[in-house]
C-alpha cells in the first residue's frame, strides 16, 4: 500500500464529500483500519456522544461467505478516539441511513436489509475497497489536478 503523500488526504476528504460512503472514505483516512475492519464497523461499537469507536470484528469472506470474525490478537481490539470531523461525517452518515430505510419500507413494505442471492450482488461488498484505491497517491494526484482545473 502507498501512504498519501502530504495534502492528499485533505484532497481525498474534498473529493468524497457528499458521496454515499463519506463517512467510510473520512474514517479509512483517520483512523488507519484494515479494510475487514472497517467493513466489519456496526453501530453498536461508535460512541458518537464520547468520540470513540471499538474494533470488535472484521468482516472477512471464508469459504465463499461473508462472516464477522472477532479480532485474532488482544491488540487488534481496540478503542479508538474520534476526531470531530469523523463525528460529523458519522452523524450525517447515520441520519442518511435511517431515511434510506424509512423510505426503502415505505416502498416495499420489507425489512431494509437483505442478503444477496447472486454472486454478482455479493461483489458490491468489495466497491469500498476499490474506491479506497482510487485514493491512493496517482489516482489522487490526477484528482487534484482536476479539482484545481475546476472540472467536477
Amino acid at each position: 500500500m502507498v501512504p498519501l503523500a502530504q495534502g492528499e488526504g485533505r484532497i481525498s476528504l474534498e473529493a468524497a464529500k457528499g458521496h454515499r460512503l463519506e463517512a467510510l472514505f473520512t474514517a479509512a483516512l483517520f483512523l488507519r483500519l484494515r479494510q475487514g475492519e472497517i467493513l466489519g464497523l456496526v453501530w453498536a461499537d461508535v460512541d458518537l456522544d464520547a468520540g470513540t469507536l471499538r474494533v470488535t470484528q472484521a468482516l472477512q469472506r471464508v469459504d465463499g461467505k461473508l462472516i464477522f470474525k472477532a479480532p485474532k490478537t488482544e491488540k487488534s481490539r481496540r478503542r479508538l478516539t474520534l476526531p470531530a470531523t469523523l463525528v460529523a461525517a458519522l452523524r450525517a452518515h447515520r441520519d442518511r441511513q435511517a431515511f434510506e430505510r424509512q423510505a426503502l419500507q415505505r416502498v416495499n413494505g420489507k425489512p431494509p436489509f437483505v442478503e444477496p442471492k447472486s454472486e454478482s450482488s455479493r461483489r458490491t461488498i468489495t466497491l469500498p475497497a476499490v474506491a479506497m484505491a482510487a485514493f491512493r497517491a496517482q489516482r489522487t494526484r490526477q484528482l487534484e489536478q482536476r479539482l484545481l482545473a475546476g472540472d467536477q
